[in-house]
C-alpha cells in the first residue's frame, strides 16, 4: 500500500524526529531486510521557506529498511532529508531569533511596535487580553513577574518596560533613525525626554486613570483631582518645550522615540473621551502628532492601535 505524505516544511521538524531520525539510526546500524520491494520516490522542493516534501513509499518502510539493493536509494534519501533537517533547524533558530513582543493594542506596546516597524524588523506580536487578566496568567508572569505589558523577547533575552524596550531597539537598529548616536549633541536631550515621559507623564497619567488603585475608595476622587492638576502642568510644560524647538519634534526636524512615546501617552487621557479636553488645546503637541503620522510605517502602527 502506498502512502503519500506531504508536509509544509515549517511543520516538518516535529514529525521528522520520529521518521527521519529513525531512518538515520537504522541506516547507521545497518539494519535492513532483503524482503522489501521498491522503497518508493522522494520529491523535495528546495525552497526551505515555502517548499514541501512528498514521500511515496511502500509501507512500512519507516520501521525497517529494504533489501541491500535499496540501500543506495535510501542513502540518497537520507542525504537529502538530513540536509533539509539541518536547513530547518537553522530556519527554526532564525525564527526563534525574531523578536516576540507581548502587548495589547492601544497600550504601552505601541511605542516598541513603532520602533520595530520603522526599523523594518519582523516580529511576532502576542496580544495579551488585559480585560481577561491574561497578564496575570502564570505563564506570562514567568516572563514578566510584574504582570505588565509590554514584554520583548530577543534571542531568549527578556526585556520589560516600554521605554527601556524602545531605547534598546532604537540603539540596536540605528537604521530606524529614531535615536541619536551615542556621543552626538542631541543624545542628552533624547534621554532626558524619554525618562521624563515615562517617569513623569506616564506615571501621572496612570495615577489619573487608575486613581482607585492608589488609595482607598473614599480618597480616589481626591487623588484624581490632584493627578489631573499635575497632568495639566506637565502637558503645559511639554507644549511650551515643543514650541521652543526648531522643528515639530523634541529634537527639531527629525522624529525620535520620545515623540512616539508622547503621542502614545497623550491619547490615554480620559478627558479626551469625555470631551473636556481637545487635542487642539495643545497645538504644538497636535502638530507633533500630525508630522509623526507623515512617516507611513509609524502611522500604520498608530492606526492599527486605534488612534485617529
Amino acid at each position: 500500500m502506498s502512502e503519500d505524505r506531504t508536509r509544509d516544511l515549517s511543520d516538518l521538524t516535529e514529525a521528522q524526529t520520529a521518521e527521519i531520525d529513525a531512518i538515520l539510526k537504522m541506516y547507521r546500524e545497518g539494519s535492513h531486510e532483503p524482503d522489501y520491494q521498491d522503497v518508493g520516490t522522494l520529491l523535495v522542493d528546495p525552497d526551505a521557506t515555502q517548499g514541501s516534501i512528498e514521500i511515496d513509499i511502500q509501507f512500512p518502510v519507516w520501521s525497517r529498511l529494504g533489501r541491500v539493493g535499496q540501500i543506495d536509494v535510501l542513502a540518497d534519501w537520507i542525504s537529502v532529508l538530513t540536509q533539509v533537517h539541518d536547513n530547518l533547524l537553522i530556519d527554526e533558530e532564525n525564527q526563534a531569533g525574531r523578536y516576540k513582543l507581548f502587548g495589547t493594542l492601544g497600550a504601552a506596546s505601541l511605542a516598541p511596535q513603532c520602533v520595530l516597524a520603522q526599523a523594518d524588523q519582523p516580529y511576532e506580536f502576542v496580544e495579551i487580553d488585559i480585560a481577561q487578566d491574561v497578564e496575570r496568567d502564570p505563564a506570562y508572569l514567568k516572563l514578566n513577574p510584574h504582570g505588565r505589558i509590554p514584554t520583548l523577547i530577543d534571542n531568549g533575552e527578556v526585556i520589560i518596560e516600554s521605554a527601556a524596550i524602545c531605547l534598546y531597539l532604537a540603539d540596536k537598529h540605528p537604521e530606524s533613525g529614531l535615536a541619536p548616536a551615542i556621543g552626538s549633541p542631541d543624545r542628552a536631550k533624547y534621554l532626558q525626554w524619554m525618562v521624563y515621559l515615562t517617569n513623569t507623564l506616564q506615571e501621572t497619567m496612570l495615577l489619573k486613570i487608575y486613581s482607585d488603585r492608589y488609595t482607598t475608595a473614599t480618597d480616589a476622587d481626591g487623588v484624581n483631582t490632584s493627578a489631573s492638576a499635575r497632568l495639566q502642568g506637565i502637558l503645559d510644560f511639554l507644549e511650551t518645550s515643543l514650541k521652543q524647538q526648531d522643528g515639530p519634534f523634541f529634537l527639531g526636524n527629525d522624529p525620535s522615540t520620545p515623540d512616539i512615546y508622547l503621542n502614545m501617552l497623550f491619547d490615554w487621557n480620559p478627558d479626551l473621551e469625555n470631551g473636556s479636553l481637545q487635542k487642539a488645546d495643545y497645538p504644538n503637541i497636535q502638530h507633533n502628532y500630525l508630522e509623526l503620522l507623515k512617516r507611513p510605517k509609524i502611522a500604520k502602527v498608530f492606526l492599527d492601535n486605534g488612534y485617529a
